[in-house]
């Protein structure tokens, strides 16, 4: 059996019923469960719409292949000039390489 509701009017909590207590809180009528796979099927959704570029050091997404390689490879270019006028040499690779979004 349900409670009643309480006296400062918050919906009340199913004590002992087989009832998921999320669809009880703020008028929600979905599970957690339901909200986090409708969150990854939109996430999935947008990252199968772009472009993946991996260099040495970067893995760039972005909305096309053209574009994706272009920054990858910007990036690997900036790398090695900053490293040669801070520190007068080529840095050695990554042991992972940084994702770009």
């Amino acid at each position: 059996m349900l409670s009643s509701p309480t006296v400062d009017s918050h919906p009340a909590r199913p004590q002992d019923a087989a009832v998921d207590y999320l669809s009880f809180v703020d008028g929600a009528t979905e599970s957690m469960e339901a909200h986090l796979f409708r969150a990854a099927v939109i996430a999935a959704a947008f990252l199968s719409l772009g472009a993946n570029y991996r260099t040495r050091n970067f893995v760039v997404s972005a909305t096309s292949s053209e574009l994706a390689r272009e920054i990858a490879e910007a990036a690997e270019n900036y790398r090695k000039t900053l490293a040669f006028e801070w520190l007068g040499k080529e840095l050695p690779p990554w042991g992972q390489p940084c994702r770009s979004w």
